[in-house]
């Protein structure tokens, strides 16, 4: 992160620190102007694997970096814009409503709910269930739990159509921060692609798998699937 300068230039240095000898010194000093151009006024010779040599004010012209400002400016060679505009292209009028009725929403696991003691079930548990309840779009369905770090998904919902395509589902539930439903911030962005384990073969019955679940753990923290 770094001021935004104000004529529309940016001086960066390169410092090769010397730890043997206790010195640092400048090998590189070049600057960044709004069109994505870069102009070293000191220089160095470098090369990306097998590539050809060139200079690094070329290469980082040519494969530009990311630089973020303090003001909320983010840059990418000639490109700018803010990266605290909010886009979306999710269409609120397909949101729908959970009937959170019964349930600890300040309890994300069933582990914390029971440890209160109390009758309401946790958010985990009441998602389960409105998965379960849900019209199913193929024949065969597994809504595997798979809660845990590294997780790619809360629940993933595994389902065969009729064309012989699979369709899954992705589905988060975190718990509220107080006892009025509101957005978590820190937990709206997630980074993808995530690890992802390909499910075994599909088998054809319509029973609950065993333990050993017949769709393998996705990502880390996977836990025994269940078949519908």
């Amino acid at each position: 992160m770094c001021r935004r300068p104000a004529i529309g230039l940016l001086r960066i240095i390169g410092v090769l620190n010397d730890r043997e000898n206790e010195q640092a010194s400048c090998v590189w000093d070049a600057t960044f102007d709004t069109s994505g151009h870069i102009t070293g006024t000191r220089d160095v010779m470098v090369r990306r694997g097998y590539g050809d040599t060139d200079s690094l004010a070329a290469l980082l012209e040519s494969q530009p970096p990311t630089i973020y400002f303090l003001d909320g400016t983010t840059t990418i060679g000639p490109v700018r814009y803010d990266s605290r505009t909010l886009t979306s292209a999710l269409d609120s009028r397909l949101l729908q409503a959970i009937d959170w009725t019964g349930t600890d929403i300040t309890a994300e696991t069933g582990r914390t709910a029971d440890a209160r003691g109390g009758t309401d079930i946790s958010g985990h548990d009441r998602l389960a269930g409105y998965l379960r309840d849900r019209p199913r779009l193929g024949i065969p369905r597994w809504i595997i739990y798979n809660d845990g770090p590294g997780e790619i998904a809360d629940y993933l919902v595994v389902e065969e159509l009729a064309t012989g395509e699979v369709h899954l589902g992705l589905w988060h539930a975190k718990a509220s921060n107080g006892a009025t439903p509101a957005v978590r911030v820190k937990t709206s962005r997630r980074s993808w692609p995530r690890r992802f384990a390909q499910p075994a073969a599909v088998p054809e019955h319509d029973g609950l798998s065993s333990p050993s679940g017949s769709v393998g753990r996705a990502g880390a923290g996977g836990h025994p699937s269940r078949g519908e």
